[in-house]
């Protein structure tokens, strides 16, 4: 059984409920990114992010700092 008590919009207020968003940039993890992320989450548990395994989270990172480094601002990402 599902109940949905709430709907979850964009800031555009597209409602993306049961549908998800589909990444601007895609990072496809391997099994061994899998294992390397989850083993430096079991001994770094007081580590809030993971930007030495993480490759999803270093590729968005990566992408922000070079759009704000050439200019841009984020009420442009729209």
């Amino acid at each position: 059984m599902a109940i949905t008590t709430a709907h979850y919009y964009t800031p555009l207020m597209k409602d993306i409920n049961h549908k998800g968003i589909e990444p601007d940039i895609k990072v496809l993890l391997s099994d061994q990114d899998q294992r390397e992320m989850n083993d430096y989450g079991d001994t770094h548990p007081s580590d809030i992010v993971d930007l030495k395994y993480d490759r999803q989270l270093i590729a968005a990172v990566s992408n922000l700092t070079t759009r704000l480094a050439n200019g841009e601002r984020p009420e442009s990402w729209h």
